[in-house]
Formats: C-alpha cells, structure tokens, sequence
C-alpha cells in the first residue's frame, strides 16, 4: 500500500490479524491515534517512526493504545537509519510524560557506525570541527560517519567535499546533545525561524500547537515580519469531529489556538499567523511537504503586491 486511505483498515489489521509490528512517519501515526476505531489493544504493537520527529504528545497517545515506539533517524546517504532511540536503565523512576520526551529523541547511533554527534555551525581556526556542549541546550549540526554512511554523491565532487566538511558527514539537521550523548533534532537548517535574533524551532512549535483538543496536525514554516524578521506561521488540520464546532469561526479559533500555546512557548516562537487548512501536502508515505507550503506562501505574498 503507497498512500494511506482510511485508518479504519489499519485498525482491522491490528484488531483482526493481530499485526504486531509496523513502520510509519509521525503523520501517519497521528492518523492512528486519531481514528474513530482507535482503541487500547490486547496485543503490544511495536512502531517503528521514521521520516521527521514524533512529538512527545503523539508517542504518549500511542502509548495508551500499547503501542511502543521505537524511533529511528537517518537520511538517503546513510542508507536509512542511522541511529534509534534506547531505553535507558532510569526510565522506569521517570515520570511518563518525561520517558515519552526521551523516547522523541533521536537517540544514539547503531553498533555498525561511529557516534553520531553535534557540532558548532563553524569550524575553528583550523578548520576542524568542534562539538557543541553536552548540555540538551547549545543548538549545532548532526554530523555522522561510518560504515552505512555513503562514498559520495554521483559525479558531484564539489558537492561530495561540501558536504563531507571535517571528516563527517554533514546531515543539515540541526540538534542538541545531552550528558548521555543522546542527540534531539530541533529543526532542519532551512526549517529554523530566526525571529528577533532568536532561534525559533518548528519542531517544537508543533509539538506545542498539536496538543490543542481540536488540532489534528500542524505544519509550522517561517513568515516575513517587517519587524522581527521572521515570525512562525501554523498551518492548521482540525480534527474531523471538531469541524462543524469551528465551521464559520476560524478568527475565534486562531484566537483560542494563540491563547493556548501562550503559556507553553516563548512570545519569539508563538505562532503569529495561522491558517486552517482541509489538509497539507505530504509525500505518498505521509512526511510533510514545508517546501510545497512555503512555495504557497510566497505566491500568495508576491499577489498582494501585483
């Protein structure tokens, strides 16, 4: 199956052939969670998600329908999976909120690699890259190397050089690392709001607007402020069951969406615009599609002024 139609045929699958493993992007788990027929199984189902960063709100509602994820990350060049998120021996004295957090991270590299690990955006003096602080906080670039990692890409050796800058192969994603040298992605290079001269994440904004009761998925991309710079703009899929409550109220809802995350980010990083949209773009295997909505946006900014 290339595209997923009605989740109700997923739930048969779980329900009725007793499906205990699969792999989906977090759009895909999202639509799982939010089907009609969803509903806590007999059996554990173990999830594989890959593709973009599940939020810690979606691992969570999985988990109440025992299914376990198991997150992995990686891009084309490395073949795949690069690295998993591991269960760590303090889990079980955690809270659950605080192990769905952890289990959202991008985790540690497999055994058939090197550690994965971040660095500062710019070499030092000599060229040589230098690693951002343990500390979950200073923001720097995924850098990979190993025995899954590519060669080089195809007739392109300017590009090879670019990208192999340092000895690492340079991932684009942008992450901190924490004391346990497990790495979180904040955001991809090109997806980070700079508002204010402040790094804006749209991961984290996400994580944030999706926990509202009505909201079913969320993309976040930056948007031109004549002040900031940048400011955040959420586009916005209601819940099926939550439509005909908004239907006609859209200004009333941007505003309950705006007062719901104004305790839980930043003012930098709250949304400034929304739209509520019938869907968003995706790939036939359900990632998000930012580059299809900010080419949108920038049509629709360029007709303001023709």
């Amino acid at each position: 199956m290339r595209q997923v139609g009605d989740y109700t045929d997923t739930w048969k699958y779980f329900t009725e052939l007793g499906v205990t493993t699969y792999c989906a992007a977090p759009t895909v788990q999202i639509g799982i969670v939010q089907c009609s027929a969803a509903k806590k199984l007999s059996q554990q189902v173990i999830a594989c998600c890959a593709g973009s960063a599940p939020s810690a709100h979606t691992i969570g509602q999985l988990d109440k329908l025992n299914i376990s994820i198991t997150h992995t990350y990686g891009l084309s060049e490395t073949y795949g999976p690069f690295t998993r998120s591991y269960e760590k021996d303090d889990w079980p004295q955690l809270d659950t909120s605080e192990v769905f957090k952890r289990k959202a991270r991008q985790g540690q590299s497999f055994l058939t690699a090197d550690e994965a690990i971040v660095v500062k955006t710019e070499p030092d003096a000599q060229g040589k890259l230098v690693e951002v602080a343990r500390d979950g906080k200073e923001l720097g670039e995924i850098v990979v190397r190993g025995n899954i990692v590519m060669k080089e890409y195809y007739n392109d050796p300017e590009a090879t050089k670019k990208a192999f800058a340092g000895g690492y192969f340079h991932t684009g994603d942008l992450a901190v690392i924490f004391p346990d040298g497990t790495i979180s992605i904040q955001d991809r290079s090109k997806d980070l709001i700079i508002s204010g001269g402040e790094n804006a994440s749209s991961l984290a904004i996400e994580s944030e607007v999706i926990t509202h009761p009505d909201v079913f998925e969320v993309a976040v991309i930056a948007r031109h402020h004549e002040k900031y710079g940048e400011r955040a703009m959420a586009y916005v899929l209601l819940h099926p069951s939550a439509v005909n409550k908004w239907t006609g109220k859209h200004d009333q809802l941007i505003e309950d969406l705006k007062g719901h995350v104004k305790t839980r980010l930043p003012g930098f990083a709250r949304p400034e615009f929304y739209e509520i949209v019938d869907e968003l773009p995706k790939t036939s295997t359900g990632k998000l599609q930012k580059n299809v909505l900010r080419a949108r946006l920038k049509e629709s900014e360029k007709a303001k002024f023709q």
